[in-house]
């Protein structure tokens, strides 16, 4: 029989623990400062910027201390850890992805991720035939000794007889791409050094590969050396890679390779993260060796869909905010010639993949996913009826009539399908649950959108998650997520992360933001540069909805985002502290106005505009997080969190924002600076070790639990359960 007593003690007891625990350690400020356009911009944490510096890295480490002390006193993090295990400890297996040609065998090679019980990463398999044996192909925890090294892309070969993959040592964007033959499972001693964000593309004998190698600016200062794509011959060094193309870029400018799947054509994008020129080569022994100019200055974005014969397939939004494929010849590709094959639709296009004779469509219908059919003329084959609303991905489709694909959604855990092209039919493939029906009964929870207006009467939608018959009782916890940025859409997929959240009765909300890329190039561009406080405006209005629809109050209101989503978080709780009780900042820019120059800042001049521009910085200025905290404000509970190899948004900004709110807010709310070792941006692009990301999810949901005040009613219904179980 369960000793209800002795549970109340030992809660008694975590509680006088917690009771004394420190504040933060005592940061100094200094008198720093520049004048920009007339201006006075205060620095006072300057010295925070220089993460190789001894006094930065003791004050780190007292931070962390002190967040440690917060996080592990706290009596509801043992019931969060629990419940994330439980949820995590199942296989995963991913979606498999067929190769464009057969082996000489004859067969078809798959690809797929798995991660068995103990892995810490997701290891990459691969079978000859659906149902061969799977096979791993690589590793990710045998790419060193201290296990912290992880893959972060993989290219195969046409036959996926060898991939060229990438290698991250501790979470950094800075790569080294290598090769693994397949045949004798031996990685080979080719080595590409100090690659980032990379795009690789095999000829087609597969004796090489051209790839793009953009600058890692803390070690290349002189960007346009580096900014170029380059031609690897297998067997030879990096020094005698050839280098055809980036002459003369910047480091406001990337270049990537792409290639048709004839192989018979390179592609190279020249982009500042917004909009892209095209370039092209000829890769047939007689052909031209020069690059050409397919598209240029049209201030706009293309991408190559697939070449057929000399016709070029591209999807652009030029001249169509929701995009449309158009076509040309690729030695005609003047604009005159242009033709529309798949016309603009009023929902936008958000991704594509070519298969054959066909073009597949996934569209976003208020942030859901929907997948057409076209032929090349443009011909709608068919609308297929995908199984719930959610989220999916496009259906990888090899040579034959299958595709496969993922779906989910925020009340519907993931799973795996496989498109028939012949008939347009799908079935679901069993195996590929990953959370198991014992594991947790999502039909005891629902998901609705609602629409709320900005602060300028712009409409947008919000995805709600809830146990079934949630009441409006205006005393909810709730957690609002927003990212609304780089023309990505925030989507109701899965997530794991929130199911003890959910359990425990919140209430999860995505804000589908203006910035985001839910409803086009129109939607994106009405929250960047000089319209990025819409975004913000939306999030606020967001927020204020919630409260006024008796959903919750500020004082059971929590915020999140990561990346742009940590920026956001952070930008709203210094225009309006009052609205939340605990904001959660992942990876955050906050000092815009020196962002440019650190690591990518250079690319995000248009996302969020360039201080060295009068107008533009007038704007900035207003909305830059670190330089709108003001002393003697109440601000609510923060948690920032910060990796400290993160090359894109620079730990500097999790540290400034952390120490300029501890200094300034006169409330007791807890400000807590977490900093990951061995991790940089983290996210679906940057894995974490799987026991990594169980800590730092704990942790960051511990923070709301407690500040929400979740914790004393979780206690009442454990106890609860223990009497009914004694």
């Amino acid at each position: 029989m369960v000793d209800v007593k002795m549970v109340t003690a030992r809660r008694d007891v975590v509680a006088a623990e917690r009771s004394v625990v420190n504040g933060p350690p005592a940061t100094r400020s200094e008198d720093a400062s520049m004048v920009m356009h007339g201006t006075v911009v205060k620095d006072p944490y300057r010295w925070l910027n220089n993460s190789d510096s001894p006094e930065v890295r003791r004050w780190v480490v007292e931070q962390n201390n002190n967040s440690r002390r917060y996080f592990d006193s706290s009596e509801v993090r043992d019931h969060i850890h629990r419940r994330l295990e439980e949820l995590e400890s199942g296989p995963e297996v991913g979606t498999p992805i067929p190769m464009a040609t057969k082996l000489p065998s004859g067969k078809l090679r798959y690809f797929m991720f798995r991660r068995l019980e103990g892995d810490e990463y997701k290891v990459l398999y691969y079978m000859d035939g659906l149902d061969g044996k799977p096979k791993v192909a690589i590793d990710p925890s045998k790419l060193s000794r201290d296990g912290k090294d992880s893959m972060i892309d993989w290219f195969p070969y046409d036959d996926g007889s060898k991939i060229a993959f990438t290698v991250s040592h501790r979470g950094s964007d800075v790569t080294t791409i290598k090769v693994i033959d397949l045949g004798t499972g031996k990685i080979l001693k080719d080595k590409i050094e100090k690659v980032t964000f990379a795009s690789v593309e095999w000829t087609n004998d597969g004796d090489g590969f051209y790839y793009s190698l953009w600058p890692d600016l803390k070690n290349y200062p002189d960007a346009k050396r580096f900014n170029h794509v380059y031609y690897h011959k297998l067997g030879t060094s990096q020094e005698r890679d050839k280098g055809i193309f980036g002459k003369g870029l910047g480091a406001d400018k990337s270049c990537y390779v792409d290639m048709d799947a004839a192989g018979r054509n390179l592609f190279i994008y020249v982009s500042d993260n917004v909009n892209n020129d095209l370039y092209y080569k000829k890769l047939s022994k007689n052909a031209n060796p020069e690059i050409r100019v397919l598209i240029k200055d049209k201030e706009a974005s293309f991408s190559v869909v697939d070449i057929v014969g000399n016709t070029a397939y591209v999807l652009t939004n030029y001249d169509a905010q929701n995009y449309r494929v158009i076509s040309f010849n690729l030695d005609s590709p003047a604009e005159k010639n242009w033709k529309t094959v798949i016309k603009e639709s009023d929902m936008p296009i958000e991704s594509l993949i070519s298969h054959g004779s066909r073009i597949t469509v996934k569209y976003l219908r208020d942030g859901y996913s929907e997948i057409s059919v076209f032929s090349l003329t443009g011909r709608r084959l068919a609308d297929i009826d995908l199984p719930i609303e959610g989220s999916a991905t496009l259906p990888f489709a090899g040579w034959g009539n299958t595709g496969y694909f993922h779906m989910g959604s925020l009340v519907s855990s993931e799973a795996d399908y496989k498109l028939n092209y012949a008939h347009y039919t799908i079935e679901k493939l069993q195996r590929s649950n990953i959370i198991e029906p014992n594991r947790i009964d999502m039909s005891k929870y629902e998901m609705k959108q609602v629409w709320c207006k900005s602060k300028d009467g712009t409409d947008f939608p919000m995805f709600m998650v809830s146990k079934k018959g949630v009441k409006r009782n205006g005393n909810n916890p709730v957690l609002l997520y927003g990212y609304g940025g780089f023309n990505l859409a925030s989507e109701p997929d899965f997530n794991r992360s929130i199911i003890p959240f959910l359990e425990d009765g919140g209430v999860y909300v995505i804000a589908n933001i203006r910035g985001g890329g839910e409803y086009g190039t129109g939607w994106y561009e009405a929250g960047i540069g000089k319209n990025k406080q819409n975004s913000y405006d939306d999030f606020i209005s967001a927020a204020e909805w919630l409260i006024k629809n008796n959903y919750t109050n500020s004082n059971r209101l929590g915020i999140t985002g990561r990346s742009n989503g940590g920026l956001l978080t952070a930008a709203v709780v210094a225009q309006r502290p009052d609205l939340f009780k605990a904001v959660v900042s992942e990876m955050p820019l906050t000092d815009i106005i020196s962002a440019d120059r650190f690591d990518i800042g250079p690319l995000c001049k248009k996302e969020y505009g360039d201080p060295a521009i009068p107008e533009e910085f007038v704007y900035m200025i207003k909305y830059s997080p670190y330089h709108n905290i003001k002393p003697g404000i109440q601000y609510p509970s923060v948690l920032v969190i910060g990796g400290e190899n993160d090359t894109r948004c620079d730990p500097l900004h999790a540290r400034k924002f952390a120490a300029i709110v501890q200094n300034s807010t006169t409330s007791s709310n807890p400000v807590l600076l977490l900093m990951q070792r061995d991790i940089g941006h983290g996210g679906s692009t940057m894995p974490v070790r799987k026991s990594q990301q169980l800590e730092w999810t704990t942790d960051w949901l511990t923070f709301i639990y407690e500040e929400l005040g979740m914790v004393a009613e979780v206690n009442k219904r454990q106890l609860e359960e223990l009497k009914r179980a004694g």
